[in-house]
């Protein structure tokens, strides 16, 4: 993954996690890190995470965070922007400014417009508890479907993910698996 090319790239990241979405948010700043040191990262996010996020990335070079409306469920432009993916396949509102940065590829994001996808899934909990979700569990599953059959590359946590992700889909060689250690930083001191 790290190596993604040896030329510096506009990588983007449309950050619209849930708040208690704890696991990925720490996965998403560790990714951001390891890549800076040798792309450009603009992470899109909600007025909402705007302040954690910035926070959290505080004195990382290479990475620009913007707010953008499109990423807060309660906006009239997020509303828009989901007709437009659910009834024409279109992220046009999106494309516009991932085109204006020059964007070469997105990362981690449920994206699957023109630009060039490269998604993880951690796990399918879905499949095990269903309950927990607020969507349905086939709208997960074709979703994941979408989200597959799209990616240029697809990142999972583990084997057990890929035992999970073929219960769903016929998978491809698109798929790696790469395991790395999540590190928090608690008062200055880094912990797995």
């Amino acid at each position: 993954l790290i190596k993604l090319s040896k030329y510096q790239m506009n990588i983007a990241i449309l950050y619209n996690h849930p708040s208690n979405y704890t696991g990925g948010y720490n996965y998403t700043i560790n990714i951001i890190k390891i890549l800076s040191a040798k792309h450009n990262i603009f992470l899109y996010c909600s007025n909402y995470e705007f302040p954690r996020l910035s926070q959290s990335l505080k004195g990382v070079d290479n990475v620009k965070i913007s707010k953008k409306k499109i990423l807060e469920n309660t906006s009239l432009i997020f509303f828009i922007s989901k007709l437009f993916e659910k009834l024409f396949n279109s992220f046009y509102f999106i494309d516009k400014f991932l085109k204006r940065d020059s964007i070469d590829i997105i990362l981690n994001s449920y994206y699957y417009g023109k630009y060039k996808l490269i998604h993880w899934f951690p796990d399918f909990q879905f499949i095990y508890y269903p309950d927990l979700f607020d969507t349905k569990i086939h709208k997960l599953i074709n979703k994941t479907k979408i989200i597959y059959s799209k990616a240029f590359r697809v990142i999972l946590s583990s084997k057990s993910s890929e035992r999970d992700l073929k219960k769903i889909i016929q998978v491809e060689n698109k798929h790696i698996i790469y395991k790395f250690p999540i590190y928090l930083t608690l008062n200055q001191k880094s912990i797995i």
